[in-house]
């Protein structure tokens, strides 16, 4: 076999070898870029949701604040201690809480909106979602409290306000999931120690 045949060969082979390693390379990149691309999008939706959870946090805070104020007007209204009742204070926590019960439409607005409420503004078709429909039973029972009624009845609307506080305070933590935060803050730890830049937690963090 010539010279120039042999060195004709290997030159094929060599090129061969290029073609293959160059579509392995492009096939590596193309993979390494849907990837990134994955990550990215699912990174971009948690911090979405993250920042949407930030707002339904603030927004909590601020239900849970009037929440205990009422708990703290009804508790001493009608007792002996106190037998009267500031009703401009429990219309004022009323109107208070109508504003927040309507914000909340914002995060958490009414499901099967075509089952019900047909001849409703857009935003009160359908069905409530259980975390507001807490909040307007809340309001149902403030409205009607009555210091001069009996005691007894005054006893039980306390108690029903003190339950749907503890179960608003449960859909509330469902619907903000306090447990990914608490595994993206040890995942940002992590990053940190190896040196890697961490996800952003917002305001949320801390909490």
């Amino acid at each position: 076999m010539s010279i120039g045949v042999i060195v004709a060969s290997l030159s094929a082979v060599v090129s061969l070898i290029a073609v293959i390693v160059a579509l392995k390379t492009a096939r590596d990149q193309r993979k390494l870029s849907e990837n990134l691309a994955r990550e990215e999008h699912r990174l971009l939706f948690e911090q979405v949701r993250m920042a949407r959870d930030t707002d339904v946090i603030r927004w909590s805070s601020n239900c849970l604040g009037v929440l205990s104020e009422i708990e703290s007007e009804v508790a001493f209204s009608g007792t002996s201690n106190n037998n009267s009742c500031d009703y401009s204070g429990l219309r004022r926590l009323c109107h208070r809480l109508s504003a927040l019960i309507d914000q909340g439409r914002m995060y958490f607005p009414n499901q099967a909106p075509e089952a019900k409420g047909g001849d409703k503004p857009p935003a009160y078709q359908g069905y409530r979602q259980i975390i507001l429909t807490v909040l307007v039973r809340i309001y149902d029972d403030v409205s009607k409290f009555d210091a001069a009624s009996p005691p007894a009845e005054q006893q039980k609307i306390r108690d029903r306000i003190a339950k749907y506080r503890r179960r608003y305070v449960s859909e509330a933590q469902l619907a903000i999931d306090p447990r990914r935060y608490i595994a993206l803050k040890e995942m940002n730890d992590v990053k940190a120690e190896m040196g890697l830049q961490e996800q952003e937690l917002g305001e949320v963090e801390g909490i």
